[in-house]
């Protein structure tokens, strides 16, 4: 499996990393991958393996701060950046690729990402995949906390407000928290109060915009994820006008699906999703 980097450089300055894998025969479908938070694209590396293996291609994207890409490390200044690099890698494979099926996979901040890029351009998608959404994680926020972070984001946005915390809390799969421990392009620092306070309040506006969806989704997300809330999917599932839509929650999982004990399935369920549409 070849994983091939190209750069492009964002309107304000940035070195934006993407990367295609191809399958070794011809395709018809194709698979972008949006990472979540403090990742990025290469660590999913058993999971675009797969959906190779199933004869898709996948593309895929470091956001700005993430990855081999440059910016301040998980850090945005506003959502619309990193959503406009996303849409730069899009025009890149229709121009590559045109008359392809596309489909997006984000997960976790990803797939508010993916969410934001699908509202303005769900006539360029032929699907969207959405695994443990944080479009409700301001439901694990006091309102304490919000308050006083939202102080903090105004005069310090880079002030570190709270501890990643623990790997463990992304799988009970030891070998993958062992990996991500090790992942030296993974951000494991604190979150700063600027970037937390931009999620929250894109978590709610994006809660009130699902409603105009009207693309087949297929939406999961693990039962036991303390960190995005389960609830998330479910509001988007609900209120996405989308007729071909489909949840699955799985029980006893963490917040990476993908990466979790029995991931081989979440991963068969994704496949067979895209070879149905």
């Amino acid at each position: 499996m070849e994983l091939i980097p190209k750069t492009f450089v964002s309107d304000d300055g940035h070195t934006i990393y993407t990367y295609k894998v191809l399958p070794e025969s011809s395709f018809e479908k194709i698979i972008v991958i949006i990472h979540g938070y403090g990742e990025h694209f290469a660590r999913y590396e058993h999971v675009i393996e797969a959906l190779v293996n199933a004869g898709f291609a996948v593309y895929g994207i470091d956001h700005r701060g993430h990855g081999r890409s440059t910016g301040e490390r998980a850090y945005f200044t506003d959502f619309e950046a990193p959503v406009a690099d996303i849409h730069v890698l899009m025009e890149n494979i229709e121009e590559e690729y045109p008359n392809k099926d596309i489909f997006i996979f984000g997960h976790s901040m990803g797939s508010m990402l993916a969410v934001a890029y699908a509202l303005k351009n769900q006539q360029a998608l032929n699907g969207l995949i959405l695994t443990g959404t944080g479009i409700s994680g301001g439901d694990n926020v006091s309102t304490v906390l919000r308050t006083v972070g939202t102080v903090i984001a105004r005069f310090r946005p880079h002030f570190p407000i709270l501890p990643n915390g623990g790997l463990d809390i992304l799988t009970r799969d030891k070998e993958m928290v062992k990996k991500a421990e090790e992942d030296e392009f993974m951000y494991k620092g604190a979150w700063k109060a600027g970037m937390g306070k931009l999620l929250l309040d894109v978590g709610d506006t994006l809660k009130g915009d699902v409603h105009k969806l009207m693309l087949p989704m297929l939406i999961m997300h693990g039962t036991a994820d303390e960190l995005t809330p389960p609830a998330g999917s479910q509001w988007i599932y609900d209120h996405a006008q989308s007729t071909d839509k489909t949840i699955k929650f799985w029980d006893g999982m963490h917040h990476e699906i993908h990466n979790e004990i029995g991931r081989e399935d979440v991963i068969l369920t994704i496949i067979d999703w895209v070879n149905q549409h």
